[in-house]
This record gives structure tokens, C-alpha cells and sequence, in this order.
């Protein structure tokens, strides 16, 4: 018994040098068993068997002038192996799952970091494999031909925004190799580009189906959940994407903004910070976590949010704007008028530069230049805030009836807006102070300007404020 327990590692040994350290006990299964959910070449030395099979059987034999482009996920090692071949060849390297980004001709991959998912259900090695080094009957290493330049081509025409483009190479793609996470991910992310929301998450539903821990395409999944308003599926995907990768960012935030509209507003702080952590220059996390603290009309933590976004990003419009809300609605309204009218004129109409202004009108009871600033952004009909100060435009006229439609509108697009929900009380009838108007009495001035407001759009009138790039 003790010699066949001796000759078994033994003769695995001899078979598999110079590979013997992937060995494991066959009491344990062996290879067999470890392959799939332990890490078995850790020297990388399946790169050796890869290079050097590429080496006889392709560079070889070659005549062409033309480069021949390599990539690997182990470049260390791999310079070494094709240093005679500097003249011939380009090697790059490229992670695993973002070899799709990356022009090459040949790749010579190993097993490390490779899904245990796609180890188990025999996804790897990926199409286009024409060579691999095995130990105990499994892949340890693969040399692959590509498939087709069309999934670089559409990564690339992604970049730049020309999305048919980007679809079509990628349709193209899948028509040869339909298990491809990665392209997958990649179309998921170009309807995503295009608010198709339904078809981002079925195209990435299809990469996790070939890669659960798809992190790219975790992620298209979580934010088009967050779109949909879907905020208890998208927590689900934002806290498996954490349990992946505990320091990915872009997860932390989407999880940060699924608890705050789920009304956890500390728990969503604690997701923004911990993103922030990890990505100082993070503006989207800043940005939440003021909205979260105007929210709850904790203006001073607010304002030192906008203040540290503002050390980073000096020039960050949003930054300011929001700040000066935060004065305007703790009461001072000279600093917050002091950030407006500092702005770039190209900034003027911005909208969230638009809502401050209309506010700061309405503290100095000025309703002709707010009737102005809510009529400039009529056509708006997806913003809460817009709601709200609507609102309180018609409740200094003491008309409760349009303030409750309005703010109506306000709730259902933003249903933990605590400011809408102050003034629905405002707005019940039997309730809510009378709120004196500019030249009480004035009836005309009064009925211009709900009819300034509240004109008919004139044909081919576009509105003059800018839309914010979130």
C-alpha cells in the first residue's frame, strides 16, 4: 500500500516534468478534481509550453513581412520566450476577459484567473483554440488562433460612440462565436448607450450565462435595474458584484444608489464612501451623497461634500450648483447668488443653475423672474425638482389644486423627495399658511404670470436650457 501511494506522485512526476507541481493527491481526486476549483499552473509555466509550440508550428514557418501580433495574460515570462523573434513578432498583454479590446492575431493564454465557472462546464479553452498543454488530461495552457477581428473592431467603434457601428461587428462576432462573455457584455453596454434598457439586460444576462462573475456585465445589469427604477433587483446584483470584488467602485456606487432610493439614505452613504475610497476622483459618489444630505436638510455636511468634490474638480458645474442650493435652502441667499452669477455664461441655463435661480426668486417673492425661470424649463417633464418649485410657484398664488397635481408628478418621480412631501401639506385645503404674494391684490400681474407659465408651446420652440450629461 505504502509503494503504491509512492509510485502514483511518482510516475505523475516523471510523466508531467516540468509540471509535476500541479499535482494533486489523488486521495483528493487528483487533477480531475482540482482543476476546477483550485489553482493549478501557478508558475505560469504552461506559457513555456504555449510559446513554444506557437514558435515551431507558426512562427516558423512563416513568410509573410507582416508582424505577427501576440497577446498573453503572462507577459513576464513570455518577452523571454519570443526575444529571438523581437523582428517578427509584437507581443502585448492583455487580462483574460479583455482580450476582445486588444488587436492580436495569436494569443497564448494559461489557466490562472480563468472563471471556475467556464473551467466546469468546459468554456475553456475559448473557440479558436489550435494547441494546449495538458496535465492529468487538462488544460493547463492554450495557444488560440483568433476567431475574427470583429469583436476588436466593435469595442473600438464602441469607444467612439458610433453605435450601429459597434452592433453590427459585434452581431457579426457572435455569429462565429455566440459564447463569447465578453462581446456579449460589449452589446449589452452599446444598448445601454442607447437606453435600450430591456435588451441591455438581456444581452447581459446572456454573458452571465457563460461567466457569472462577469463584472462588466454585473455591473450594465445593475444600472439598468437602477434606471428601470428596479432598485431591490439591483441591490441583489450590486451586492454580488461587492462579493466578487469588495473594492470595485463603480458596484459600491450602484449599490449606494439602489439603498438610497430604496430610503436607506445611511446605508447609501456608507456604499458612496466606501466608493470613494477606492476612486477619490469619483464625482457621481460626491454628487449622491449631497443629494442625500440636502435630502434630510443637512446642509452644512453638504456643502463640505460639494466643498472636497470642488478641491478635486475645481470646475465642476454641478458641484457648484448644488452647492449654492444648499446655501439657498439653509437661508443664504447672497452666497448662493454670489456661486450663480460667478458661473461661465455658457452656464447660465443649465438646469440645475435654472432651479437655483427660480428659488433664490421665490425666497425674495420676486414670482414674475420665477414665472421667467419655470417657463424656460417647461418642457421638462422628468425632474421632481422641477415639480416642486412649480409647486411653489402656484402655492404663493394660493392655488392648491395645480400644487397638489403638480407635486403629484413630483412624488411619483421621486417618491423619497422629503421637500415635496413638506409641501403637500402646504397644499391640503383645510391646512397650510396663506403665503403673501408680490403687490397683494394685484390680479392681473397675477393671471400674466400663470399665463407666462403656463403657455402653449409655440410649433418648432425648442427649450433654451441645457440638459445635464449624467
Amino acid at each position: 500500500m505504502i509503494s503504491i501511494s509512492i509510485l502514483i506522485p511518482f510516475t505523475f512526476n516523471v510523466k508531467n516534468h516540468p509540471y509535476q507541481y500541479v499535482y494533486f493527491n489523488e486521495l483528493q481526486g487528483g487533477v480531475k478534481n482540482a482543476y476546477k476549483y483550485y489553482e493549478t499552473d501557478y508558475s505560469c509555466n504552461g506559457v513555456l509550453a504555449g510559446s513554444e509550440w506557437l514558435i515551431e508550428n507558426v512562427l516558423a514557418n512563416r513568410e509573410e513581412e507582416q508582424i505577427l501580433k501576440i497577446a498573453t495574460n503572462y507577459s513576464p515570462a513570455a518577452k523571454e520566450y519570443f526575444s529571438g523573434f523581437s523582428e517578427q513578432t509584437e507581443l502585448q498583454y492583455t487580462r483574460y476577459y479583455e482580450k476582445s479590446k486588444r488587436n492580436w492575431d495569436y494569443a497564448v493564454y494559461y489557466c490562472a484567473y480563468i472563471s471556475a465557472y467556464q473551467l466546469q462546464n468546459n468554456l475553456w479553452p475559448p473557440k479558436g483554440t489550435i494547441y494546449t498543454k495538458e496535465v492529468g488530461g487538462f488544460p493547463i495552457a492554450a495557444v488560440v488562433k483568433r476567431v475574427s477581428h470583429e469583436d476588436y473592431e466593435g469595442f473600438e467603434a464602441l469607444k467612439k460612440r458610433r453605435l450601429p457601428e459597434a452592433k453590427q461587428h459585434f452581431r457579426n462576432f457572435l455569429a462565429l462565436y455566440p459564447e463569447s462573455e465578453e462581446v456579449l457584455e460589449g452589446y449589452s453596454r452599446a444598448f445601454l448607450m442607447e437606453r435600450n434598457l430591456d435588451s441591455t439586460l438581456y444581452y447581459a444576462d446572456q454573458s452571465l450565462a457563460y461567466n457569472p462573475r462577469q463584472m462588466g456585465a454585473l455591473l450594465l445589469k445593475a444600472s439598468a435595474l437602477n434606471t428601470k427604477k428596479e432598485y431591490n433587483e439591483a441591490l441583489i446584483v450590486a451586492n454580488e458584484m461587492s462579493e466578487i470584488k469588495s473594492d470595485f467602485p463603480e458596484g459600491l456606487f450602484q449599490k449606494g444608489f439602489a439603498l438610497k432610493n430604496l430610503n436607506q439614505p445611511n446605508e447609501a452613504l456608507k456604499a458612496f464612501q466606501q466608493a470613494i475610497a477606492h476612486k477619490k476622483d469619483y464625482n457621481q459618489a460626491y454628487l449622491q451623497m449631497g443629494e442625500i444630505l440636502i435630502n434630510y436638510k443637512n446642509y452644512k455636511k453638504a456643502i463640505d461634500i460639494y466643498d472636497q468634490l470642488l478641491k478635486e474638480s475645481p470646475n465642476d458645474l454641478y458641484a457648484k450648483a448644488y452647492k449654492a442650493k444648499s446655501l439657498q435652502l439653509s437661508g443664504d441667499n447672497i452666497q448662493a447668488e454670489s456661486i450663480i452669477n460667478s458661473l461661465p455664461a455658457a452656464n447660465q441655463n443649465n438646469v440645475e443653475v435654472v432651479k437655483v435661480k427660480c428659488r433664490i426668486a421665490l425666497a425674495k417673492n420676486d414670482l414674475a423672474t420665477a414665472a421667467n425661470f419655470i417657463n424656460m424649463a417647461r418642457f421638462i417633464n422628468n425632474d421632481a425638482d422641477l415639480f416642486a418649485l412649480r409647486a411653489k410657484f402656484v402655492l404663493a398664488q394660493n392655488n392648491r389644486p395645480q400644487a397638489e397635481a403638480f407635486l403629484k408628478q413630483a412624488a411619483e418621480l421621486d417618491p423619497i423627495n422629503r421637500e415635496v412631501q413638506e409641501l403637500m401639506k402646504l397644499a391640503q385645503p383645510a391646512g397650510g399658511p396663506q403665503i403673501t404674494q408680490q403687490a397683494a391684490g394685484d390680479q392681473a400681474k397675477t393671471k400674466e404670470q400663470q399665463s407666462v407659465m403656463f403657455q402653449k408651446p409655440k410649433p418648432k420652440k425648442t427649450s433654451p436650457i441645457a440638459f445635464p450629461k449624467r
